[in-house]
């Protein structure tokens, strides 16, 4: 297993056989298979995903029946945004309004990404400072998860780590970071697990 994954991602809580996890900036599958792995046939992995060629090498390079791809920026509202695209694939995220280096891509809520999904174990989210807004389109959701792992971006100047948290503390989770987090990046992330 990804050792990153699990430094990282699971300070608070790790997935288990038959766990629903959605997994929210899912990149180029880095952390997907290990996802799919742990919760097994019985579970499932959503992986989302906005930037085109990201989503491509995702699809490519996750073949397990579990997991279920969506091609979207999650965002507060629907309809479509864009996302920079200037070769860097694991910093590319959603920026204002169309300029040189940026690529249109549908929007959805999180709600409607899981929609479906009557119980969320596991919310893992890494949209390099779309989060906030990315909550804000997720209040039915948040309602149905048990555990969350959101990265914030405060170290790379994306204040977003105050307003996640307040989010997350009024949906009704324990939040917490990492005092331990040896770094500034890993310091930003906020952990939740529902009261």
């Amino acid at each position: 297993m990804n050792s990153e994954l699990v430094a990282t991602f699971f300070h608070a809580y790790t997935p288990q056989a038959g766990d629903t996890v959605v997994e929210v900036g899912a990149g180029a599958g880095s952390e997907t298979n290990d996802l799919s792995y742990m919760v097994g046939d019985e579970g499932v992995v959503v992986a989302v995903e906005a930037h085109p060629l990201s989503f491509r090498l995702l699809c490519e390079r996750v073949s397990a029946s579990n997991v279920v791809f969506v091609h979207a920026a999650v965002v507060a509202e629907g309809g479509s945004v864009w996302v920079s695209d200037d070769g860097d694939l694991i910093r590319e995220h959603v920026v204002g309004r169309s300029h040189h280096g940026s690529i249109e891509v549908p929007a959805v809520t999180l709600d409607d990404v899981c929609a479906d999904l009557e119980q969320i174990d596991f919310l893992k989210m890494n949209i390099e400072g779309s989060e906030g807004c990315a909550l804000a389109g997720a209040t039915e959701t948040l309602g149905r998860t048990l555990n969350v792992c959101v990265s914030c971006h405060d170290f790379l100047g994306m204040p977003t780590k105050t307003r996640v948290e307040q989010v997350l503390e009024d949906a009704g989770f324990s939040v917490f970071s990492r005092a331990d987090a040896e770094d500034s990046c890993r310091a930003d992330y906020l952990y939740g697990r529902r009261n």
